[in-house]
């Protein structure tokens, strides 16, 4: 599915052109707008000029040699930072819609050693941020 402001605020997954540049698989990123590359310069967030020439290889046939000539992608990550994306960099068909949550599990009678296997088994399974561990006596 191509991005439109029909996505505004949803949380998506998608697959890049470049794994070696930008990663094969961006995970539950708020699309925030899509702006035209002079916005998308003046914002900052990434060099899209110098961007688009480490890429530029793996675009679609057809791309522009130009970093201006397409539109741009901007997203919140998980982690709070904001990320810019090439329109052209989001491998078409890749794009799907999460549907995000809040969960709450407990854990009941464990010892304080528990804490960090917990913590651990989050982080080993690609939870990085976003979670906190309340301890209740």
């Amino acid at each position: 599915m191509p991005l439109t402001t029909n996505d505004y605020g949803k949380t998506l997954t998608f697959e890049t052109v470049s794994p070696a540049i930008l990663g094969s698989k961006i995970v539950n990123a708020k699309l925030q707008s899509i702006v035209d590359p002079a916005t998308a310069k003046a914002l900052g967030i990434v060099d899209i000029t110098y961007q688009h020439l480490l890429v530029f290889n793996d675009l679609p046939p057809g791309t522009k040699d130009d970093a201006m000539s397409y539109n741009y992608a901007k997203f919140l990550m998980p982690d709070g930072t904001p990320a810019l994306f090439g329109m052209p960099w989001i491998k078409e068909g890749s794009v799907v819609p999460v549907v995000v949550t809040d969960l709450v599990v407990r854990i009941k009678n464990v010892g304080h050693d528990t804490i960090n296997i917990v913590r651990n088994a989050l982080i080993t399974n690609g939870i990085t941020s976003g979670f906190t561990i309340d301890v209740e006596s």
